[in-house]
């Protein structure tokens, strides 16, 4: 067994974590201040939810008086197949 000991304690390495911290404290997210890229970003998907919902709009009213223009018959061609 004490030969066994000698293995371990002889193969066993020492490691040392070294951190250098230059701000003294924790850096916390919330302590961050949001970029031009995410406010960018924030701007953009904004304005795109904004079209998708208009063009929705618009796109479903077009539709009704789409479908009494051409009498129905791409209505009743769809239902036939």
């Amino acid at each position: 067994m004490a030969k066994n000991d000698e293995v371990l304690e002889s193969s066993q390495t020492q490691v040392s974590h070294v951190e250098n911290d230059t701000k003294g404290g924790q850096d916390f997210i919330e302590d961050s201040a949001p970029g031009l890229f995410l406010n960018l970003c924030v701007v953009a998907t904004a304005i795109g939810g904004m079209l998708f919902g208009y063009d929705t709009g618009v796109i479903s009213g077009v539709l009704v008086v789409l479908g009494d223009d051409l009498d129905r018959a791409a209505v009743r061609s769809i239902k036939s197949d």
